[in-house]
C-alpha cells in the first residue's frame, strides 16, 4: 500500500472554502448584476478575451452547449452557429434580455435562456455535450459546484482568475487598505486534481477595464464595487489619488485568466 504523500494530505476543497469565507471579496447579487448588463454587453463584443476563448474551445462533434453564467451571452453566441442548441444560464434578468436581443440580431432561433442561480435546482437543466463557465465560478464551495456542472456536460471549460485580487495594489496603497486575496486558480486545478481529473491548463487574458472612468466620482464607485464600504477618508484619498496619477495612466492593463478543460 501507498502512503500518502504531502499534497495527497492537503485537502484542497477544504482550503478553498476557509478562503473564500474570508476573502474581503464578497459576492453580488442579481440586482447588481442588473445593472452592469448593458455597460458590459457593449464592451465585450470586440474584446481579445472573447476572441480567445472562443478559439480554444473544441466543439468536435458536439451538438448542444449550456453557458454557465453567461452574462449577456457572447461566449456562447459566438458558438452558436455550429450547434444545434444553446442553453444560456444566469441569475441576472437583465444578463438574459441581453442574450435574447442578441441572439435575434444575429437570427438565432436555437438560443434558450434559464434563469437560474449556482446555487439553484439544476434538475431541470438538460445535459449538454459542452459546458462553458466564463469568470463566474465565485462560489461558496468550488468542489460541490464542479460536481454539479459535472453532471450536465461531456466536456468542460472553464476561466478563473491568476491572482487573488481584482483591485491594483496601487490602489490599495492609496487609501492605506490591506485585503485578504479570495483563492485563485491554483486551487481548481487541485481541487480537479483530488476528484482524479486531469485538466489541460492554458492561460488567456482580458482588457482590465473595471476602472475605465471618466472621472473621480466614478472611480470612487468603481473601487466601492470591488471592496464594498469606503469610508469619507478612503473616498478622499482616493480622488486625489485618481486626480495626481491614475487619470494620467496610459498603458493598457490586463487581467489573467487559466483557461481549463477537461472531459468528464
Amino acid at each position: 500500500m501507498l502512503e500518502k504523500s504531502n499534497i495527497q494530505r492537503i485537502d484542497f476543497a477544504e482550503l478553498y472554502v476557509k478562503q473564500k469565507s474570508i476573502s474581503s471579496f464578497k459576492p453580488k447579487n442579481a440586482t447588481d448584476w442588473d445593472k452592469k448588463a448593458q455597460g458590459l454587453n457593449e464592451r465585450i463584443k470586440n474584446s481579445v478575451y472573447l476572441k480567445d476563448f472562443v478559439q480554444k474551445v473544441e466543439l468536435g462533434n458536439a451538438k448542444t452547449l449550456l453557458d454557465i453564467g453567461c452574462g449577456t451571452g457572447d461566449l456562447s453566441l459566438a458558438l452558436a452557429d455550429r450547434l444545434e442548441k444553446v442553453y444560456c444560464l444566469d441569475f441576472s434578468a437583465q444578463m438574459l434580455k441581453c442574450v435574447r436581443q442578441n441572439a435575434k440580431e444575429k437570427g438565432f432561433l436555437h438560443v434558450q435562456t434559464l434563469q437560474k442561480s449556482l446555487y439553484d435546482d439544476w434538475s431541470n437543466v438538460p445535459e449538454c455535450d459542452i459546458l462553458i463557465a466564463s469568470r463566474c465560478l465565485e462560489v461558496k464551495d468550488l468542489k460541490n459546484m464542479l460536481e454539479k456542472l459535472n453532471s450536465k456536460a461531456k466536456k468542460v471549460y472553464i476561466s478563473y482568475k491568476v491572482g487573488g485580487s481584482f483591485v491594483d495594489e496601487d490602489i490599495l496603497n492609496a487609501i492605506d487598505k490591506t485585503i485578504t486575496p479570495k483563492p485563485d486558480f491554483i486551487y481548481l486545478i487541485n481541487i480537479l486534481y483530488q476528484m482524479n481529473i486531469f485538466p489541460k491548463i492554458d492561460f488567456i487574458r482580458s482588457e482590465s477595464s473595471r476602472f475605465d472612468v471618466k472621472n473621480a466620482e466614478e472611480f470612487v464607485e468603481k473601487v466601492r464595487w470591488s471592496l464594498g464600504d469606503l469610508d469619507k477618508k478612503d473616498e478622499e484619498n482616493l480622488r486625489k489619488f485618481y486626480e495626481k496619477s491614475y487619470r494620467h495612466k496610459k498603458q493598457k492593463d490586463y487581467i489573467r485568466w487559466a483557461f481549463i478543460s477537461y472531459d468528464t
